[in-house]
């Protein structure tokens, strides 16, 4: 059997339909975990540039996403795309024993709401995990940034299943601009980074 994420999915968890969650809260009031952490300058900026698909940030973030559905379905249309899955099953997948969700709805009482990359098992412990494509290699503190991000959906996911309590948070991080440079490597959160991110997410949501 080929090795791939769909090859070791398992339905450990009744994940809830976007429908199903909003019969428990009105997700209709509810922001985005990027909403909750977005900041108005960089916002305006990034829509500008992203409306011009010559923009270096556009076609990174459409580099990302094409990446991101490499990963996840397993099938590359161009060299660059097949560089980043056999970086990722060589380094990252290998790793991976089980996946539990991909793309699943989560949403916490604080007023917020959210889809996360992927859970599952991940050397042995129950993982949230978040896909990031990046042109060079990223070190810990330069994803710094993310780490609300995933706090967030760490604490929602939590809220909802918490009989499948999260044991840690990682960031799978797939970089490189020409098939001939790509790698991939993870990052791993600390108990106190967690702690400290979920911290500064929640004084965003109530501000």
């Amino acid at each position: 059997m080929k090795l791939n994420l769909e090859s070791k999915k398992r339905r450990v968890i009744q994940y809830l339909s976007k429908k199903e969650l909003n019969k428990l809260m009105p997700l209709a009031g509810f922001k985005s975990v990027s909403q909750v952490l977005s900041d108005p300058k960089r916002d305006a900026y990034f829509k500008q540039q992203i409306r011009n698909p010559n923009s270096c940030l556009a076609k990174a973030v459409n580099q990302g996403t094409k990446i991101h559905r490499v990963l996840e379905t397993g099938h590359a249309e161009d060299d660059l795309g097949q560089a980043c899955l056999n970086s990722f099953e060589s380094s990252i997948l290998i790793d991976i024993d089980e996946i539990w969700g991909q793309e699943e709805w989560v949403a916490h009482p604080l007023a917020y709401k959210g889809k996360f990359d992927g859970v599952g098992v991940y050397r042995g412990k129950l993982t949230l995990f978040d896909y990031k494509k990046t042109n060079k290699r990223k070190t810990k503190s330069q994803m710094a940034g993310y780490f609300s991000q995933l706090a967030a959906y760490k604490q929602a996911h939590e809220h909802l299943y918490s009989e499948h309590p999260i044991e840690q948070v990682a960031i799978f991080n797939i970089y490189g601009t020409k098939a001939e440079s790509v790698g991939a490597h993870v990052v791993e959160l600390t108990l106190s980074e967690l702690t400290e991110s979920t911290s500064t997410f929640n004084s965003r949501c109530a501000s």
